[in-house]
């Protein structure tokens, strides 16, 4: 628990670090190639973090077998407040009020953790446990205004951020040059001004996901992008690792991404894509995740007409905004992607 504990503590110094020097550098109005470099740094190394975190995580429920936090006391929230400030969960701030407020609800709904505000297996484990039983994924980590936290506050069905309900977006449009967060989404009113194309691994966006790409591409000043990649089935994943990663990418990477027993198994069924899917859909069920947000259909990977720089900073400042429909970006460069990832708080395709 004290190294949970070490990693957690960095992860919100390097969060606190990031937005400190993203102020800074946008004091003279822009973020300079030099100024860029030194946030992407950052914003790796908290993910790197993040990844380490759940692997002893992991390690720590297999280990124990229960739930570590199940006998404590609880405590009483130290504010009134009714909703988290910032993330939750594995990789998350972790703030203590938030803590204590997610802890809350999840024992309202019949989990078994402490109300302590302080972040662990326990907790992890029972948002997992939570975002399973609700969506059919988890990735332990609550985002405010997103898909998880909408379900566990009550303030929207599970489903209400499914692609269904794209039409209510349509009326979330604001007219400020700079777009905003007006009902559902963060929308921008030169959207239309916006053109996607589509690579062959990507399936077309659906109407709400592609007005929020094309809304934020709109606040960059752009007016076109490629979505290279989408949705993928398990034989999609183990197509492009069995044929493109590892041949491509090598070991090391495919081991960073999906661990040495993917790897291992990617070996073992060489030549037989759908022997390994089938594998890996075992495993992801077995452990109860997902080893891609492409699998969650959440996720999609993005190549801007303009400068991706601009682009990759206008994504990472929407993950904060509560209810921008942003949940995630993974720049270019970080972790390997070879293009901006963002992940979306709700269905992208279908």
């Amino acid at each position: 628990m004290a190294d949970l504990g070490k990693i957690q503590g960095l992860i919100g110094q390097y969060n606190a670090q990031l937005t400190t020097l993203k102020e800074l550098f946008l004091a003279d109005g822009k973020i300079d190639q030099e100024e860029q470099d030194q946030l992407d740094k950052i914003e790796g190394l908290i993910n790197s973090l993040g990844d380490l975190l759940e692997d002893k995580i992991d390690s720590a429920q297999a280990e124990a077998g229960e739930d570590e936090e199940a006998g404590a006391p609880p405590a009483e929230l130290e504010s009134n407040q009714k909703t988290i400030k910032a993330s939750v969960g594995r990789g998350g701030t972790n703030d203590k009020a938030d803590v204590q407020l997610v802890q809350e609800l999840l024992k309202a709904k019949g989990h078994n953790l402490a109300v302590d505000g302080l972040i662990g297996p326990g907790t992890i484990g029972e948002i997992k446990a939570f975002q399973q039983a609700a969506f059919g994924w988890a990735d332990g980590r609550i985002d405010p205004g997103g898909q998880s936290w909408q379900a566990l506050n009550g303030a929207a069905s599970a489903s209400s951020d499914d692609s269904s309900s794209s039409s209510d977006s349509s009326s979330a449009t604001d007219s400020s040059e700079e777009g905003g967060v007006s009902g559902k989404d963060f929308s921008h009113p030169n959207a239309g001004n916006v053109s996607l194309s589509y690579g062959s691994k990507a399936v077309k966006l659906n109407s709400r996901a592609e007005k929020l790409l094309k809304s934020i591409l709109a606040a960059c000043g752009m007016t076109g992008a490629t979505v290279t990649s989408t949705i993928r089935t398990y034989h999609d994943q183990a197509r492009i690792t069995m044929t493109q990663t590892l041949p491509g990418r090598g070991a090391k990477t495919v081991r960073k991404w999906y661990g040495q027993d993917v790897l291992d198994a990617c070996r073992k069924y060489s030549g037989n894509i759908q022997a390994f899917a089938d594998w890996w859909q075992k495993r992801d069920q077995n452990r109860g995740r997902v080893s891609s947000k492409h699998l969650s259909n959440q996720a999609l990977d993005v190549v801007p007409n303009g400068n991706r720089s601009v682009f990759a900073d206008k994504v990472a400042g929407l993950v904060p905004v509560s209810g921008s429909g942003v949940r995630r970006i993974i720049k270019k460069g970080q972790m390997n992607e070879p293009v901006d990832h963002v992940e979306f708080t709700f269905k992208v395709t279908g």
